[in-house]
C-alpha cells in the first residue's frame, strides 16, 4: 500500500590534493594485491601503471567476479574502470587458459577485446562456445591504455586482474523472484508487463473508465523509461470486457480480504492465466469498487496488485507504480529513527520508520511520483547500476551527479562499506522532489537481513536522518527525515565500524538536469 501522511513536506573523480594523489599512487598496488589475493592462477609475468588508472570493479551476471567462479558461452562481465585525476579512454581484454598447459598465447584464448576505447563501463560477452570444460584455470582480465598484442610483458598505462576459473555450463547467481529472500533477490526482466483486469459487482459498478486507466498506464510505463535511462521497458494490457462478479459487493465487505483473492484468482485461472508463474515478466492489476476500506495492496507471490475505486479523482499512477513494486518483489523505502544518533542501536522494531524515505517512490513520495533511490534502482537487474555507482575503495574527492532527471552524466552515486562484512552506504544525490540540493542522501543497505525473510522481497533500504532529532512531530516520527540530508560542510562517520567519513564539499552543474553535481570527500580509515 501507499501512504502519505497529512500535510505531507516534504562520480566522477576529481582530482585530489597533490598530496592526496601521492599517496594514492604508492598504495594502489598494495591496496589490490590485499583485495584480490584469491589464490588466483598468474602464468606469465605483466607490469601496468595503475597510478592514475585502475580497474574498480569487475562483476559476473551482476555479481562480483572472484576465483572460483565458473564461466560459459555468452556469460557478461561487466568492466569498470577507476581514475585519479583525469579521466582517460581505456580499452580491455580478456585471456583464459582454455586449455589448461599454463600460457595464454594459444589460439582463441583471448576470449574479449573492445574495438574502441572507453571511459566509462564495458560489457563483455565471453565467446566461450567452442571451449572444452576445464577446471581451475588461468584468467587474465587486462585494461590498457594503448594497443597490446599479448597477456604478458609491459602492458603501460593500464591495470590488471588474475583469477582463476573453471569453464562449464555456468549458474546465474541471480534467483528468479520468488525463491529466497534479501539482497540477491532482482528482477532479472528488462521488462514488464501489466496485465488489467476490471471487476464490478450486482450491487456496485465500476465508473472507473477504461480510457482513465489506460492514460495512468501511460504515465506508468512513461515513468519506468525514465528511472531505468531507457534501460527497462513497462508495457500492459487492458482485458477487454469488465469482469461480473456473481456475488454482491456487500458480501466481500463484511468477509475477510483473503475470499476477494481466492475469488478473482480462481476467476483467472478460469481465463487462462497462470498467475504463479513466478519466471516470466508478468504482474497482475485486479481493479474493483472500493471493498470495505481496503487500501490497495500488492505482493510478489503471485505478483497481483489490489486496486480500488475510492472516489479520489487524482491519478493514481504513482501509487500503481508503487505497487508494482511490491508485486515485483520490492519493500517500503524506510528510514531510522535512531533518537539522537543517525542508527541508533539496531532494534528496528522500535527504530525503524515505515515509509520514512520522504523523497522515494517506495516510501513517502509515490502521489508526486517521487524516484527510486539507487539501491532500489538495483533491484532491477538489467538496470546495472552497479557500474554507475561504483564502491569507493580509497580516498579522495568524488563527484556525483543527479540521480533523477532521467539521463545519466557520470557516476550517480558512490557506495561505502561499513568493514569488511558490514552493511553497504548508498550515497546519492537528488535534485527533484524537493530534495535538499545542497547535500547528499545517504541510505543503508544489509542493515538487519533477517529482519523481513518474506519469500520473493528484495533487501530493505534505510534512510539515514543526517540531523537526528531535529524535528520531533506527535503525529509522524518520520517528519523528522525532512532535513535528512548531508549537508555541505558536514560530515557523517560511519556508526558501525569507523570505516569512512564523509563530507560534502561543492555543488556545481545546472539544477534541473543530468549535468548538476555534488562533490564528496571521503576519508577510508
Amino acid at each position: 500500500m501507499f501512504f502519505q501522511p497529512k500535510n505531507n513536506i516534504k562520480k566522477k573523480l576529481t582530482t585530489p590534493s597533490k598530496a592526496t594523489k601521492s599517496k594514492l599512487a604508492l598504495s594502489i598496488a598494495t591496496v589490490f594485491t590485499a583485495l584480490y589475493a584469491q589464490s588466483a592462477a598468474a602464468v606469465c609475468d605483466i607490469t601496468t601503471n595503475s597510478s592514475e588508472e585502475y580497474i574498480s570493479s569487475i562483476t559476473l551476471n551482476a555479481g562480483t567476479l572472484t576465483s572460483g567462479a565458473t564461466l560459459a558461452d555468452n556469460d557478461e562481465l561487466v568492466l569498470t574502470p577507476g581514475f585519479i585525476g583525469r579521466e582517460y579512454a581505456e580499452n580491455w581484454s580478456i585471456w583464459i587458459d582454455l586449455n589448461n598447459d599454463n600460457d595464454l598465447d594459444d589460439n582463441g584464448e583471448r576470449v574479449f577485446t573492445t574495438s574502441g576505447n572507453s571511459r566509462s563501463a564495458v560489457t563483455a560477452s565471453l565467446d566461450l562456445a567452442s571451449a572444452a570444460n576445464v577446471s581451475n584455470t588461468a584468467m587474465r582480465v587486462l585494461m590498457h591504455a594503448g594497443t597490446v598484442n599479448d597477456a604478458c610483458g609491459n602492458a603501460g598505462y593500464g591495470d590488471y586482474r588474475d583469477f582463476t576459473v573453471s569453464i562449464g555450463a555456468g549458474t546465474d547467481p541471480i534467483p528468479n523472484p520468488g525463491t529466497g529472500y534479501g539482497p540477491d533477490v532482482q528482477w532479472p526482466h528488462d521488462t514488464v508487463h501489466v496485465k488489467v483486469f476490471r471487476f464490478e459487482f450486482p450491487d456496485a459498478d465500476l465508473t472507473y473508465s477504461q480510457s482513465r486507466i489506460q492514460s495512468e498506464m501511460n504515465e506508468v510505463t512513461d515513468y519506468f523509461d525514465k528511472e531505468s535511462y531507457g534501460r527497462f521497458n513497462a508495457s500492459y494490457e487492458i482485458y477487454n470486457q469488465v469482469i461480473q462478479v456473481n456475488q454482491n459487493k456487500s458480501d466481500f465487505d463484511n468477509g475477510s480480504s483473503w475470499d476477494w483473492v481466492d475469488y478473482y484468482e480462481a476467476k483467472l485461472v478460469d481465463l487462462g492465466e497462470d498467475l504463479h508463474n513466478l519466471t516470466d515478466d508478468t504482474i497482475y492489476l485486479i481493479l474493483a469498487p472500493q471493498i470495505s476500506d481496503w487500501s490497495p495492496k500488492a505482493g510478489p507471490i503471485p505478483g497481483a496488485i489490489r486496486l480500488y475505486e475510492d472516489g479520489d479523482e487524482r491519478t493514481k499512477a504513482g501509487g500503481i507504480v508503487h505497487e508494482m513494486g511490491h508485486a515485483m518483489g520490492l519493500h517500503h523505502a524506510d528510514a531510522i529513527d535512531g533518537g539522537n544518533t543517525v542508527l541508533g542501536t539496531g532494534d528496528l522494531a522500535n527504530e525503524k520508520v515505515g515509509y520514512g524515505n520522504i523523497d522515494s517512490m517506495m516510501g513517502n513520495n509515490a502521489w508526486d511520483f517521487g524516484g527510486f533511490n539507487l539501491y532500489y534502482k538495483n533491484f532491477f537487474k538489467t538496470w546495472n547500476i552497479t557500474a554507475d555507482v561504483p564502491e569507493i575503495t580509497r580516498s579522495g574527492t568524488y563527484r556525483i551527479y543527479a540521480l533523477d532527471q532521467g539521463s545519466i552524466n557520470g557516476d550517480i552515486g558512490i557506495r561505502l562499506k561499513s568493514g569488511n562484512n558490514g552493511p553497504t552506504y548508498w550515497v546519492e544525490y537528488r535534485t527533484n522532489d524537493g530534495a535538499d540540493t545542497n547535500g547528499v542522501m545517504i541510505n543503508i543497505a544489509e542493515y538487519v537481513p533477517d529482519y523481513d525473510t518474506r519469500e520473493g522481497y528484495y533487501d530493505t533500504s534505510y534512510l539515514l536522518d543526517m540531523t537526528p532529532d531535529s524535528i520531533r512531530d506527535p503525529e509522524w516520527n518520520g517528519y523528522d527525515l525532512n532535513d535528512a540530508a548531508l549537508t555541505i560542510g558536514n560530515s557523517y562517520t560511519d556508526e558501525l565500524n569507523n570505516a569512512f567519513t564523509i563530507t560534502p564539499v561543492a555543488t556545481g552543474g545546472t539544477l534541473g538536469t543530468a549535468g548538476a553535481w555534488i562533490e564528496v570527500e571521503v576519508d577510508l580509515h
